[in-house]
């Protein structure tokens, strides 16, 4: 007989950790190698500015934190010649020791574009994300929680199923938000605003079958 859906292992913890740290991990590790320019998308750019941000000082506050985290603690260098190597060892005059190294100089230059590329999302987004949730979120989740209260007291009775899968879909998409600056796809203002939208009707959903833990 199948287990209830409920009573599944997989919890919104673990879900929630797997989009948010282990996903911008493999993101991290893999995309590299796929890099095919080094520069902030046109597209994302036109974004900041169509939702009323300041481009400039977005690319400001990533360039200085970027530099002080990074550049002025030595990391970056450090990790350069821990990957790389040296390019004047007599080892690399041999053609497939020095491709190896180009690959590997490859990999870590673009590490750290990808870095740089998520702290400027993350500035981008920061102040537009929150007042997007504020004006959609905030009214779906007390909508929501009017509907579970009139449940109560309708004494309609409580569904586990629509309680589990509202915890595991609000918890997935909390991780993909999370990983938003990692996402090897350009952004534009219809990515954001139908995440946002995404997000609303999920918080809905979560707190309008909250009580169904009971």
């Amino acid at each position: 007989m199948a287990a209830h859906p409920s009573r599944a292992k997989t919890s919104p913890g673990r879900i929630l950790a797997l989009l948010a740290l282990f996903l911008p991990v493999l993101l991290l590790a893999f995309s590299p190698f796929f890099i095919t320019s080094s520069a902030i998308a046109p597209v994302e750019r036109r974004m900041v500015t169509q939702l009323g941000g300041d481009l400039i000082q977005v690319d400001q506050k990533a360039l200085d934190t970027f530099d002080a985290l990074f550049v002025k603690t030595e990391i970056m260098r450090h990790s350069r010649s821990l990957i790389g190597g040296s390019p004047n060892q007599p080892l690399l005059t041999h053609e497939n020791l020095r491709m190896q190294h180009n690959v590997r100089m490859g990999w870590i230059n673009s590490f750290w574009w990808l870095v740089f590329k998520a702290l400027w999302r993350f500035y981008a987004l920061a102040h537009m994300l929150l007042f997007i949730a504020i004006c959609l979120c905030l009214p779906a989740v007390i909508d929501g929680a009017l509907i579970s209260r009139r449940k109560l007291y309708q004494f309609r009775s409580a569904s586990r199923i629509a309680h589990f899968f509202s915890v595991n879909l609000l918890a997935a998409v909390l991780g993909l938000f999370t990983s938003i600056p990692f996402w090897p796809v350009d952004l534009n203002i219809w990515w954001v605003t139908g995440m946002m939208a995404c997000a609303a009707l999920c918080s809905w959903f979560f707190a309008s079958n909250i009580r169904s833990r009971r």
